[in-house]
């Protein structure tokens, strides 16, 4: 008995444990790594207390190790900017947004964000947007919205275009840009809303050295910011989760307390219900930036991965309706060809050549040119009987007998000839020899 309940016990543990699964959460890391750890990791621990059948772990990348991670599938959930998300979102390399980041600053709950345009306060030479055009200007990465798309946005309102700026990238974190511009390697530079503060908090440059370009004079907003102000990073799912994690790790996020420990770890309010980006694409498609300019490569990686028997079987289905289109064009222009020597050779018969029904009007389907100097009639004329039959031309005399000799060798399936009188055009009478055979032609239903 006791060996029963073992073996039970054993087997409901090993069907449990084969359910469990590793889920790793990429973070776009605009801080130093080892900042973004200390302040992710308690997301992690959190995901695991809610979700206790499955481990969490998360991961900051910059952009470059980030777009590599999706490539090759090393992470299943995604904490970026929004810029980030609307251009994978739009090659359906990720769901829609599940929540979106909701951060405490100053006390208050702040779900958007803005960029920041900012120079050293001694260059008197740059004091509004216009100012900045032919200046080097430094920024984290082309897709950072916080810190390069929300700015260039900005001055394209303004009527000034990116090309007109010497752009210097730093790659993730935005403290780079800071110090581009402090050690006079840059004119001025662009970093997302927050990034002055913080480093003006823990000491790292003092806010009499920096001024801020196109400020904002925005309402209920405590930070520095340049430009308008956006949602907040989406958190979402790569589109090769399953629909039930997915369920779990959404309400685990717009479940998180916002007066507990893990939330005060984060620096966050917690998480909303997913916002609505599309004033990011209006962004992106008005700049023509991607993914309004180009298909990243592994788009196509992904895409045969996951459609790889729809690409083939529809492949397949090209090739054969091409090949039937082609047989179709051959036997169509063999079919030409062979109608124009049938037809050559009807016209060099003696005599009128003809294909009709067995019916009281001898009704035409085909006749040739012929008729014409025979009857004095056009051709048109007796096709389907449109004008006349070809029976009306027929003498009076001789309609009997058409019909009796026509039935004999219908009847019996043998060639007949015959001689008959015909009223021409001018009423005269005319001879006529007619030969012809049953063609019997089988109706398909």
């Amino acid at each position: 008995m006791i060996r029963r309940l073992l073996l039970l016990l054993f087997s409901l543990l090993l069907s449990s444990t084969a359910w469990a699964e590793h889920y790793k959460v990429g973070i776009l890391a605009f801080q130093p790594r080892a900042e973004a750890m200390q302040r992710w990791q308690p997301l992690a621990d959190y995901l695991h207390q809610q979700i206790p059948e499955h481990s969490f772990e998360v991961l900051p990348l910059n952009y470059s190790a980030l777009d590599q991670a999706i490539k090759e599938r090393k992470i299943d959930f995604l904490l970026t900017n929004p810029g980030h998300y609307v251009r994978l979102l739009h090659y359906h390399l990720v769901n829609r947004a599940l929540a979106t980041q909701v951060n405490r600053i100053a006390g208050e709950e702040v779900a958007v964000f803005g960029g920041v345009i900012f120079t050293l306060a001694e260059r008197s030479d740059i004091s509004n947007l216009q100012s900045l055009a032919g200046r080097s200007i430094a920024s984290v990465d082309q897709g950072s919205l916080g810190g390069f798309q929300m700015q260039a946005y900005a001055l394209y309102e303004a009527g000034i275009e990116t090309d007109e700026l010497k752009m210097l990238w730093t790659e993730m974190p935005h403290d780079r840009v800071v110090e581009k511009v402090l050690q006079r390697e840059a004119d001025a530079g662009f970093v997302r809303t927050g990034v002055l503060e913080r480093l003006i908090r823990n000491g790292t440059v003092d806010a009499r050295q920096i001024k801020i370009i196109n400020r904002q004079n925005l309402t209920g907003f405590p930070l520095h910011a340049s430009t308008h102000l956006y949602p907040e990073w989406p958190f979402t799912a790569l589109s090769h989760m399953q629909e039930g994690v997915i369920r779990e790790v959404t309400g685990a996020l717009l479940t998180l307390p916002h007066d507990g420990p893990v939330v005060q770890q984060m620096r966050l309010h917690g998480f909303n219900v997913a916002a609505d980006y599309e004033p990011v694409r209006d962004i992106l498609r008005d700049l023509r930036l991607p993914p309004y300019t180009e298909i990243p490569g592994y788009y196509w990686s992904y895409l045969w991965e996951d459609y790889r028997w729809y690409i083939v079987t529809g492949a397949v289905v090209i090739v054969v309706i091409l090949l039937l289109l082609v047989l179709l064009r051959l036997a169509n222009r063999g079919l030409q060809e062979s109608e124009t020597r049938y037809r050559t050779l009807v016209q060099n018969i003696p005599g009128a050549t003809y294909r009709c029904n067995n019916d009281r009007d001898w009704s035409m389907s085909f006749i040739s040119s012929e008729i014409e100097s025979i009857t004095g009639y056009a051709t048109a004329d007796f096709l389907n009987n449109s004008v006349r039959s070809y029976a009306s031309i027929i003498h009076p005399d001789d309609q009997a007998m058409v019909k009796q000799r026509v039935a004999e060798g219908i009847e019996k399936c043998q060639p007949y000839t015959m001689e008959y009188r015909i009223l021409n055009s001018r009423g005269e009478i005319r001879g006529s020899m007619r030969r012809g055979r049953r063609f019997l032609m089988i109706p398909v239903r």
